[in-house]
């Protein structure tokens, strides 16, 4: 980044007495504070842009003067860590596709659908106890503090085919994603075949702006009758808000590892944490920036593209249209209730919300620049500035809103802690499934770090020479920042290697243990949890049902 000039009518007031600070000091010092190199990873989740680039195209009689941006994303293209695609795209050869009249126009290269598949299928690649790659089907496939429950054969990206009844499949404008495995029962140690396929198509709303019609077929008949309860709850949170469309966070084949295998990462958790999504390619939508005029949610203020033409086909991806200012309002996935009020009678009547970046909302909604969006809040305890309560009939008012729902709804909880009176249940402490999936990747991080300084002490001075031998192999002597770098990469490996068999503990495994008692605040009955999930204010299990008439035998 470079600041070439600087312009503003303070200029010449600077320049004259009592400041005298002249235009090229004014540059000079703008220059110190924001020239830098950025690393181009940062242009998308994950660090996944490998490369881009920069043309621009004269116009023509069918197209528009354009600024061309070109991009590859970094994909894996076989099981070893080091096994990407190489460098491809030749900027000399690129070619205007801006349509004259449009704003705004992308399309995806040749291939890209299979390299997408086969850069998912191999990120499930792990090493046995004999050094044979296999491929792990987890409850979240590319995330390995998940539970390894079978084995994955494929994972295909292609243009979606529909069967008209006579003949071959027809080409339709949409996109298949497709996972085939094994479910592996971890008794009989019996295998189930499963099945996953997602369809997307590209639709246009009312307004004329760009949505994606999803489609999410399963054939788990049989592995119903073995997951655990957790799974079983996790994936019926998950599949249930598919119908209405998980959108981009589940559109390309890297969002499978963001969820589409019983989600531990849920519905907007999946949106949030997938990586190479439509998002990263299909830039139908570009926020500008990020408001928090109400805790409750954020106005993404965004330029956006109202398509003449979007499509899907057997080579790729394309769109093109006119460009507009609007903004997407968008509750915080991270939002979870901490705690509850309840009124004179002991009914609940507020909820305590956790708010993770309350110090921007407390600071953002002292602001009522244009363009703002905000509803009526109650401001928080000032002993307590990140939890915001939110009443039952404000919740309701916010799911029912003409813009909404402006508030997170049917977030995941599980049963922590239960009280026993009268040999019943009468209250349970409830903790979100994302505190819990936070405090699983903190004990996987933690053993991640045991085993590192484990393996640093006992073999960290012979990979230190072997890295040294191995650089000055052809006579040139290494520096010390080059060492280091290499000593770190063999080290990460090493770790990754020995923490593949690790699993962090279960949800049922940590209630017991007393590890997720210090998060837990939030407490209701059965009757009371279930009231919530009328209101679509959490998910939990359905068994929850059946406990409160369940009476509890004393040993």
């Amino acid at each position: 980044i470079h600041v070439a000039d600087v312009d503003s009518p303070i200029l010449p007031i600077l320049a004259d007495p009592p400041f005298n600070v002249p235009k090229s000091e004014v540059l000079a010092n703008a220059r110190t504070a924001v020239d830098r190199v950025i690393d181009l990873g940062s242009a998308s989740k994950f660090k996944r842009v490998e490369d881009i680039a920069f043309k621009f195209h004269p116009g023509d009689a069918d197209h528009d003067p354009a600024l061309g941006l070109y991009l590859n994303l970094r994909l894996r293209n076989g099981d070893e860590e080091d096994a990407f695609l190489p460098p491809r795209g030749n900027l000399g050869s690129a070619q205007n596709l801006l349509p004259a009249g449009t704003d705004v126009a992308m399309a995806s290269r040749p291939g890209l659908y299979r390299d997408l598949g086969k850069d998912v299928f191999s990120r499930t690649a792990i090493k046995n106890a004999f050094g044979h790659v296999e491929h792990a089907l987890r409850y979240n496939i590319l995330n390995p503090n998940s539970k390894r429950i079978g084995d994955v054969h494929s994972i295909k990206v292609r243009q979606l085919t529909q069967n008209t009844g006579s003949g071959s499949p027809v080409p339709v404008n949409g996109l298949r994603v497709s996972l085939d495995g094994d479910y592996v029962d971890p008794i009989d140690l019996t295998a189930t075949d499963v099945t996953f396929t997602m369809d997307i198509r590209p639709t246009l709303d009312g307004d004329g702006f760009l949505v994606w019609d999803s489609d999410l077929d399963v054939n788990v008949d049989a592995l119903f009758e073995f997951i655990t309860f957790w799974a079983a709850t996790l994936g019926f949170i998950l599949f249930g808000p598919i119908g209405a469309g998980v959108v981009l966070g589940l559109a390309v084949v890297g969002s499978i590892g963001a969820g589409l295998f019983f989600g531990e990462y849920f519905e907007a958790r999946a949106r949030k944490k997938a990586d190479a999504t439509l998002t990263d390619v299909i830039l139908d939508r570009l926020t500008i920036r990020t408001g928090r005029w109400d805790p409750f949610y954020a106005t993404l203020h965004q330029v956006v593209t109202k398509p003449s033409q979007v499509e899907f086909n057997a080579k790729g991806f394309m769109l093109c249209g006119k460009a507009f200012v609007g903004r997407e309002l968008v509750p915080p996935v991270d939002t979870v209730i901490r705690d509850e009020r309840r009124s004179a009678s002991g009914e609940i009547e507020t909820l305590m919300y956790l708010i993770p970046d309350a110090d921007k909302v407390a600071a953002d909604t002292l602001l009522h620049p244009p363009g703002a969006h905000r509803r009526p809040f109650d401001l928080p305890d000032p002993a307590e500035p990140d939890l915001y309560p939110l009443t039952l009939d404000q919740f309701r008012a916010r799911a029912d809103d003409p813009d909404g729902p402006l508030v997170l709804m049917r977030i995941p909880y599980f049963p922590v802690c239960v009280y026993v009176r009268d040999h019943q249940i009468n209250q349970l402490l409830c903790l979100s499934g994302a505190e819990i999936e936070d405090v699983r990747d903190q004990l996987r991080n933690e053993e991640a770090s045991r085993i590192r300084a484990e393996i640093e002490a006992d073999q960290g001075a012979e990979i230190r020479q072997e890295v040294v031998d191995d650089l000055a192999a052809d006579g040139t002597v290494p520096t010390d920042e080059e060492i280091d770098e290499e000593f770190d990469r063999r080290l990460s490996k090493l770790v990754k290697e020995a923490m593949g068999p690790y699993e962090s503990p279960t949800p049922l495994q940590m209630a017991h243990s007393g590890i997720l008692h210090p998060l837990v605040r939030f407490d209701a009955a059965p009757k009371e949890l279930l009231m919530l999930q009328d209101e679509e204010v959490i998910v939990i299990d359905s068994a929850l049902a059946t406990i409160e008439p369940r009476k509890m035998t004393r040993h």
